[in-house]
């Protein structure tokens, strides 16, 4: 299984000529190191990078899926490193509670927030704490599904708690950037969402909902374990794609977070810049239960459903559209990840057999999507591969409107919040960075609200949950696989492809390596005059 994904990455390593740099692009060891002989730092370290869309505030409690902006202000209770392993951050260790019911972790006494005050298990405590109680949900909450409740054991000690035994809350502990208990209650959930502060190297001087985070390097403070060597990192949302590639290319940013279709990144790379990829993340449309009964009844017939995925032609799509980048897509887990079910059959494009189903479901002659699909960009996904879906199921005779949003709206919408309702269809999809589904998993579990639910499969649940009870690794991972095969069978998504997510960095760039692209940090990098 893994060597298949293996073997992929390399194909589409010689395909695209290199994943990495085509010099060597070394980073330093520590801040002060010295750099290569031929090369000196540049005076002034701001980092400036830019990526499709934002988060809609500037708090972690607004995303799941954002470590990438909220580190930089942030610390994690754990962290994440090659092969799915878990590493010390706020806690520098942890051990599982004799009686199986949660985990103890001990933390660092050397974290201070920016305003001065030392991180303590109260705040860990605290953080937890708003996972269980505060209505609607945090997004996060789906990242600690069994979190039954929080003890306090001393200044640095703190207990999470299960009703069971369950593996799944370590995995979820790196989503879990730790607020400052004090300060929040002080000023509220809208004030710390107006000026949040964290116990990261940077604190939050700008941000412009759509537009700009500007972190800046706090000042008289020495992270413990983190050593950025940026004095300031700027994130800034830029939609349009040709508008990223002209911002590296006029020297207005140092490095693209995704975004870039395959050509802009080969034509990047030949003009100097270096092009990183990362594991592979799903691309999906998922079918809203509930919506498609007010609007598209059609949608709940599972011969319909599968109609549509027959009508994709996911093997044209990743050579053509991808360049070869992606690959097809048959279910909720990437390949190469534990989860992945090797057993599942792949999808066959096969329009004949689209339209006998259709016609078997007692429409012939198609029908139209009341609403549009809503998609937003971000994980390798591009404009071109809806447009695709749409032409393909033309063909068909199903008819469907596109609707891309500002990547805030389309968080709103996925979670059902702030007024905003899902239509029929909605793009989905990301990574697996902790390799036991449980990032995708708090978007398709029956245990979310009513609202949230898209289309619940109970015995997807049941095994799921099983899973994460398994003390045994492979036991684990096989209970995995079999709940992922009672999902697909429902067929309540259609299935694109698995698609690397692409980086792109300025030829003045050093040390921009991506490992775990949802786990990624902006520490080590640094730019050359």
């Amino acid at each position: 299984m893994r060597g298949a994904s293996i073997h992929w990455l390399l194909g589409v390593c010689l395909l695209i000529a290199a994943c990495a740099p085509a010099q060597p692009v070394p980073g330093p060891a520590q801040p002060g190191a010295p750099a290569e002989p031929q090369e000196r730092r540049a005076a002034q370290q701001v980092l400036r990078i830019g990526r499709p869309g934002f988060p809609i505030s500037a708090s972690p409690e607004s995303s799941s899926a954002n470590n990438q902006i909220f580190g930089n202000q942030f610390d994690t209770l754990t962290s994440v490193g090659k092969g799915y392993q878990l590493q010390p951050a706020v806690a520098t260790r942890w051990e599982f509670l004799p009686n199986d019911n949660g985990w103890r972790f001990f933390l660092r006494r050397d974290l201070t927030f920016s305003n001065g005050e030392k991180l303590t298990a109260a705040d860990v405590e605290f953080t937890a704490r708003m996972l269980l109680e505060v209505s609607p949900p945090l997004p996060q909450r789906g990242l600690l599904p069994k979190l039954a409740d929080v003890r306090l054991v001393d200044e640095y000690t703190v207990d999470l708690l299960t009703a069971g035994r369950d593996s799944s809350l370590l995995y979820g502990t790196p989503y879990l950037f730790i607020l400052p208990k004090n300060y929040y209650q002080s000023v509220g959930k809208d004030g710390f969402a107006l000026k949040p502060i964290g116990s990261g190297p940077y604190e939050l001087v700008e941000f412009k909902t759509a537009d700009v985070f500007r972190y800046r390097l706090r000042p008289n403070y020495t992270h413990p374990y983190r050593k950025p060597i940026a004095t300031e990192v700027i994130w800034r949302a830029i939609p349009e794609s040709t508008a990223l590639v002209n911002g590296l290319r006029l020297g207005e940013l140092d490095i693209i977070w995704t975004g870039l279709s395959p050509d802009q990144a080969e034509a990047a790379k030949r003009e100097g810049n270096t092009v990183v990829l990362s594991e592979p993340s799903s691309a999906l449309i998922a079918i809203d239960k509930a919506a498609s009964e007010k609007h598209t009844p059609a949608l709940l017939d599972r011969r319909v459903r599968l109609a549509l995925n027959y009508a994709v032609d996911r093997e044209t799509l990743a050579k053509n559209l991808y360049r070869g980048y992606a690959q097809p897509l048959n279910q909720v887990a990437i390949p190469g990840t534990p989860a992945y079910n090797p057993d599942i059959p792949p999808f066959r494009y096969d329009v004949a057999e689209a339209k006998r189903l259709l016609a078997e479901a007692g429409y012939p002659n198609g029908f139209k999507v009341q609403n549009p699909l809503d998609y937003t960009l971000g994980f390798g996904v591009l404009d071109a591969l809806f447009l695709a879906v749409q032409d393909s199921w033309k063909q068909i005779g199903v008819e469907v409107g596109l609707q891309r949003n500002e990547v805030g709206i389309w968080v709103d919408k996925f979670y059902a919040r702030n007024n905003q309702v899902r239509n029929e269809l909605i793009s989905s999809g990301g990574s697996d960075p902790v390799g036991i589904l449980l990032f995708f998993r708090q978007f398709i579990t029956c245990n979310n609200p009513p609202a949230r639910i898209i289309w619940c499969v109970p015995e997807f649940d049941r095994l799921m949950d099983l899973a994460y009870a398994e003390p045994d690794a492979a036991k684990r991972e096989q209970l995995v696989r079999e709940a992922i095969k009672a999902h697909q069978a429902e067929i309540s998504y259609v299935y694109l492809l698995a698609v690397p997510q692409i980086f792109v960095a300025g030829p003045k760039v050093r040390g921009f390596t991506v490992d775990t692209a949802a786990f990624w940090t902006s520490d080590n990098v640094y730019k050359v005059e």
